[in-house]
């Protein structure tokens, strides 16, 4: 079953249970920072390539294209995940 299908006192009881057996290693909310700093990782990564790739005589066009693209992508993952972290359960 989806944890974010049960009822509040049954997540509380849950969890609980799920920590004392030592399941859950970290809490919700620093998990989704985690990966929201992971996907900042990417796209400043990807930018730094970008800007690397367009100082070259010739930058390949593709590349760039499917940098911008993986951004993007990537952008969008932080809203999503931004949006579930202001999620009040």
């Amino acid at each position: 079953m989806r944890q974010n299908c049960r009822s509040r006192a049954r997540r509380r009881a849950v969890s609980t249970a799920e920590r004392e057996s030592g399941i859950i290693t970290m809490g919700r909310n620093k998990e989704l920072r985690k990966k929201i700093a992971g996907c900042q990782r990417v796209i400043d990564s990807h930018e730094e390539k970008i800007h690397t790739e367009s100082l070259t005589p010739q930058p390949d066009v593709e590349m760039i294209g499917g940098w911008r693209r993986e951004i993007e992508v990537q952008k969008a993952k932080i809203t999503r995940l931004i949006r579930r972290l202001k999620r009040d359960w």
